[in-house]
């Protein structure tokens, strides 16, 4: 059984890269969390903006009103894509350090470089699968049971949370698009109807992804700075200057 935050020492210590060592991810977590509530808000007014056309738009509505409703869909969603991508930046960010901290926390061989905490996200097919293992390997780094170079580190549990933010992650990408898609093709009301259902329930997924992702980057980051303190009580890390 593993001896837990107190069998820190130096036998065991894994350090990091030249150069490298515990950045806490607690500042970058907040200005994270902070980007992507504000995201989050922006996903609830398209979600509202759509209900309200599912409410009152149909085939008796008069132009004027159903032009209304389509102007601030249109306006909303540009603005939605501006603050999904402050979002977006500003989570990588936090990723990237917390990411970064593997080596000094005890994983002594990280799955990945740590610049593909960044790269991942724009490879073709990796977007859809590295950055959830690198999400995993954040979270069990911090966990406080784990041994500094334990080879089996990989196979520790991780939060229930992390699984529940990137299905929805990827569910609301994928039918905002069908929806947006939909939408462009519609000939007649009922499927311009379908196509805003389509859109209304992506939203809905895109609020819970956003909820999960604040608590994966807090709690993540909270985790890390925990194990960083119990390996400094133990000599493991250099005390904060």
């Amino acid at each position: 059984a593993g001896a837990g935050p107190t069998s820190f020492g130096p036998p065991l210590y894994v350090p990091a890269a030249p150069g490298g060592g515990f950045r806490s991810p607690r500042s970058a977590a907040l200005v994270a969390a902070i980007a992507i509530g504000l995201a989050g808000l922006l996903t609830l007014a398209c979600l509202a903006v759509d209900l309200v056309w599912l409410a009152k738009v149909d085939e008796t509505a008069s132009y004027e009103t159903a032009l209304n409703v389509a102007e601030t869909m249109d306006a909303l969603s540009v603005i939605q894509l501006v603050g999904v991508l402050a979002g977006a930046v500003a989570f990588i960010v936090w990723f990237h350090r917390a990411y970064g901290n593997l080596p000094t926390l005890g994983i002594a061989k990280p799955r990945y470089a740590r610049g593909w905490a960044i790269g991942a996200w724009f490879v073709p097919f990796a977007n859809l699968i590295i950055p959830k293992h690198i999400a995993n390997d954040v979270w069990r780094a911090g966990d406080p049971e784990l041994d500094p170079g334990e080879p089996g580190w990989r196979k520790r549990r991780v939060a229930g949370a992390i699984h529940l933010w990137w299905a929805t992650y990827l569910a609301w990408g994928v039918l905002v698009r069908i929806g947006t898609g939909m939408l462009d093709d519609a000939v007649g009301f009922e499927q311009a109807r379908d196509a805003v259902t389509v859109d209304a329930i992506g939203q809905a997924l895109g609020i819970v992804a956003a909820l999960a992702a604040v608590w994966v980057i807090w709690h993540s980051s909270e985790r890390q700075d925990a194990r960083a303190s119990a390996m400094r009580a133990a000599g493991a890390l250099p005390a904060v200057a």
